[in-house]
């Protein structure tokens, strides 16, 4: 990134397009078949690259000259770009990406600030963007390789065992427990870690869980809840991660809690994961999970990288750095809601689904639709993960809220039958909206009810949880009436949401709401 690593050579170039783009706030607003004309020079002065773009058919959006300063390689572009650490502010132009494919140049984006808007010029005639290479690829996978011989990335980890055997001091107790299928999760340390006093950007959460079901007590599946760790070794063969010293959540509020007596090993074979070891070092027991024969470590689609980088640029106060994360994750999820399928972190991509509604990147009723339902589909997906996460049921009421008016069309579609024939146009009809927002409105309370430490801490949630006891007090529901009537109906509405979503979405992969 910037030349950090050594100077990059800085080239001028001459593109002709075929087809150009123009998307606004997640949508294309433009698509032209044209002839597209950009020359780019080098300035023998400053070295800045000035570009010059020839086609009058796109002039209200995009000036005829643009020029940038920085240049960055990165994994699949070379980068132009203006004040890219401060996310182009005080610039009309952010930034200018080019993509090769088979060594020529094949698709360039420019991103402009003031309107913010993003020109896409394609030449369709050498290949689709899957085919797109950097013009360094081939060092970049050497590099790669290397870089995969010496270790393996933590970040995003999600190794599956079919079989483990527990020790008790170091010896074998209870015989090799196979076909029990069992699974350790290794995530970056962005947000911190639910229950513990710690900041993110530090180390890594590490969490077990028990794939054969649920627990009967909890209700979920995890068998080890997330543990903050540190890496504190690292070899060609393993690498050792292990809590420390911190404060975690007690009925009695924050007390200190000894970390340390949990650590993982993870063993390494051809640069993979082969077997992890938890270690319970107070009790002296240690669990060995092993890979099946035939199985694979389970890879999480881009997205759940994608909305874990936004998330950290909102954590940084960064929204507009958030902005590119969010719009790649809808387009993705846009063309292939069945990835949705193999995510395991829904914490996350419901994270961002709720910030796309935040940050206003459509002003479409459908595509605010979809948003909506998506982001409620993944945090309540992610809350049957760890019904304990007050977090995950904070983003819920922030979704319900940010996403109320798109969301009553997917609440219509779920809770009510389709009204045919004459009812379609009774007084009935024009009704329904408004039944809608009375359901969601429940399924808020039944989520503040439940939690109550929600209304207690957070002065946006205490308001609302006022406004709706002044309605239940007016009898504003009927014919539930009653708090506790009010509450049952949320619960099941949410139940019933839910069901339909996964159907819908992530069984039909259909997301044209």
């Amino acid at each position: 990134m910037l030349e950090m690593q050594g100077n990059i050579e800085r080239k001028s170039f001459h593109f002709v397009a075929d087809n150009c783009k123009v998307w606004h706030q997640g949508n294309c607003i433009v698509d032209l078949d044209s002839t597209f004309v950009i020359n780019a020079e080098i300035s023998p002065f400053n070295g800045e690259v000035e570009v010059s773009i020839d086609n009058s058919e796109i002039e209200e959006y995009i000036t005829d000259q643009i020029s940038f300063s920085e240049i960055s390689m990165l994994n699949d572009r070379v980068l132009w770009s203006n004040n890219i650490l401060g996310g182009g502010e005080g610039f009309e132009y952010k930034d200018m990406s080019l993509f090769y494919c088979n060594g020529i140049l094949s698709r360039i984006y420019i991103n402009r600030n003031n309107p913010l808007i993003m020109m896409e010029f394609n030449l369709n005639k050498h290949g689709e963007i899957a085919d797109v290479e950097n013009p360094l690829k081939k060092i970049a996978e050497e590099i790669q390789n290397v870089r995969r011989r010496e270790t393996i990335d933590l970040s995003n980890v999600y190794f599956v065992s079919n079989s483990h055997q527990r020790y008790e001091n170091g010896v074998p107790v209870r015989d090799l427990q196979q076909g029990c299928k069992r699974a350790v999760k290794i995530e970056k340390n962005i947000n911190g870690c639910e229950g513990y006093n710690i900041k993110g950007g530090e180390g890594y959460i590490v969490t077990t869980f028990n794939l054969d079901g649920n627990h009967p007590m909890s209700g979920n599946n995890i068998q080890m809840t997330p543990k903050p760790m540190k890496m504190i070794n690292q070899s060609e063969d393993k690498i050792v991660l292990r809590g420390y010293q911190c404060e975690a959540m007690s009925p009695f509020g924050w007390i200190d809690f000894n970390g340390a007596d949990y650590s993982l090993s993870v063993f390494l074979k051809s640069g993979e994961i082969d077997k992890c070891v938890l270690h319970m070092h107070d009790r002296n027991v240690d669990i060995e999970y092993h890979k099946g024969k035939n199985q694979q470590i389970a890879q999480e689609p881009e997205i759940v990288s994608l909305s874990q980088q936004a998330i950290a640029q909102y954590q940084k106060q960064n929204s507009s750095g958030a902005r590119s994360f969010l719009v790649q994750i809808y387009r993705s999820v846009k063309s292939n809601p069945g990835q949705l399928n193999e995510v395991k972190d829904f914490s996350s991509i419901g994270k961002a689904f709720l910030f796309m509604l935040d940050q206003n990147l459509s002003d479409d009723i459908d595509t605010l639709q979809m948003m909506a339902s998506v982001g409620y589909l993944c945090i309540s997906k992610a809350i049957e993960q760890n019904r304990f996460d007050l977090n995950l049921y904070k983003d819920r009421l922030l979704l319900l809220k940010m996403g109320h008016e798109p969301l009553v069309y997917t609440v219509m579609s779920a809770l009510y039958e389709p009204l045919t024939g004459f009812d379609a146009l009774s007084p009935r009809a024009s009704m329904r909206p408004l039944e809608a927002r009375d359901e969601i409105f429940m399924m808020s309370i039944a989520d503040i009810e439940l939690h109550p430490q929600l209304y207690q801490q957070v002065p946006l949630f205490r308001e609302m949880k006022n406004d709706f006891d002044e309605k239940i007090k007016k009898q504003f529901f009927m014919p539930e009436k009653t708090l506790d009537n009010v509450i049952k109906s949320g619960v099941e509405n949410h139940k019933k949401l839910l069901e339909y979503l996964e159907n819908r979405v992530m069984q039909e992969e259909d997301i044209d709401f």
